[in-house]
């Protein structure tokens, strides 16, 4: 037998998630489930096609999302090339999403209800979609899984100094896509003295 659920909020997430449609297998299109943006425009997770796209579940008061913010920012800045598009879906208000300082386009989750949708059981965690709006992995679950499905491999975390040594650099040279010997001495030098 399961707990009685009380409150408001608990009560609409079980009226929600129990209104989902099964979970897609690999090779599925992702079903139709209509979240909002941080601007409050309706996108459909249904129909995302033309780019292969990763599904990050995400809750800013999640301490294992809080401890990979800084590299998921770097990651952002420094997305690998071929990597999919990121899509993040988080709980939690849009200031306080806006206050984790992300670029990629986020949708507001309240209920959980694409994760638990995708078959994620918590955050972080990620699934890809491809071209034609297939599910193409597996869901992958933490820090590691997240990097490793946007290129990152393999993810080890980053300690702050070499965050800040890699964004620094980022932002050195716009136009210029070679790193200056020095900075990638400087970026050693940070990796070994961590």
């Amino acid at each position: 037998a399961s707990q009685l659920a009380e409150g408001t909020e608990v009560i609409q997430t079980l009226i929600v998630r129990s209104t989902l449609p099964p979970q897609p297998q690999l090779g599925e299109l992702v079903p139709s489930l209509v979240l909002p943006d941080m601007e409050g425009k309706e996108v459909d997770l249904g129909k995302l096609q033309g780019q292969s796209t990763l599904l990050l579940f995400w809750n800013p008061e999640c301490g294992f999302c809080e401890g990979m913010l800084a590299d998921l920012q770097t990651q952002e800045k420094l997305r690998v090339k071929g990597a999919p598009e990121l899509l993040v879906i988080s709980r939690g208000s849009v200031e306080l999403n806006r206050g984790q300082g992300l670029r990629s386009r986020m949708l507001l989750d309240t209920h959980f209800a694409a994760g638990s949708m995708m078959g994620a059981e918590g955050t972080p965690a990620c699934v890809l979609v491809d071209t034609e709006g297939r599910v193409a992995s597996q869901v992958m679950v933490g820090p590691r899984g997240v990097f490793e499905m946007l290129g990152f491999l393999p993810y080890v975390p980053t300690p702050q100094p070499v965050v800040d040594a890699m964004l620094k650099m980022a932002d050195v040279g716009k136009g210029d896509r070679c790193l200056k010997l020095a900075n990638v001495i400087e970026l050693l030098h940070l990796c070994l003295v961590r």
